[in-house]
């Protein structure tokens, strides 16, 4: 089924009423009244579209992600692993700049939006290294350590250039595949 005009206005009302309210109070404080008076529409139409205001948090975190993989998955072919992270984080944080006003409402409100990606990557990981037990669980410590460099670098708490974390991340994740293939022999 085709969404009208409308039912995509009052989405974007929606997400910007709450990108709003959630930059000034967390997401416990946020009633549907609150949203539905900012958008300025009826409590009808925001259940029309959405269960509660945390059914339209998760539907948000997964439109995010999803448009995030889209763009992650434009890696080339002929990418070797370092290159395919360096594109990886660029990609990464130029959609999260690009998005900064949901991405900050998401890291703030959504606890699990960090599981999320770390799943995302180590998706992505294990294309370029083969699926069995030993490289899952690489797969995920990478991801985990990526996903929480990248947050730390978002949050500010890494106060280099975006040129340097991505060159410094690179060289990282060199080093630890380097590392991990001759020690543990991973694939």
């Amino acid at each position: 089924m085709k969404k009208d005009i409308r039912y995509n206005r009052t989405e974007s009302l929606i997400l910007d009423s709450f990108i709003e309210l959630a930059n000034k109070k967390s997401i416990e404080f946020i009633s549907v009244t609150d949203i539905c008076n900012k958008a300025k529409i009826s409590r009808n139409a925001f259940y029309a579209h959405y269960e509660d205001k945390y059914d339209f948090l998760n539907k948000i975190t997964e439109l995010v992600l999803s448009e995030l993989k889209t763009k992650i998955r434009d890696i080339p072919k002929e990418y070797d692993f370092s290159e395919a992270l360096e594109f990886t984080t660029k990609t990464i944080l130029s959609y999260f700049s690009i998005n900064e006003a949901i991405i900050s409402v998401l890291i703030k409100n959504n606890p699990l939006f960090w599981d999320y990606m770390t799943d995302v990557l180590a998706k992505i990981i294990l294309l370029y290294i083969g699926t069995n037990e030993k490289n899952l669980v690489y797969a995920k410590y990478s991801s985990s350590a990526l996903c929480g460099c990248i947050k730390q670098f978002i949050l500010k708490k890494i106060p280099i250039s975006e040129e340097i974390f991505i060159k410094h991340i690179t060289e990282i994740a060199n080093e630890t595949n380097r590392f991990i293939k001759e020690k543990l022999c991973i694939q």
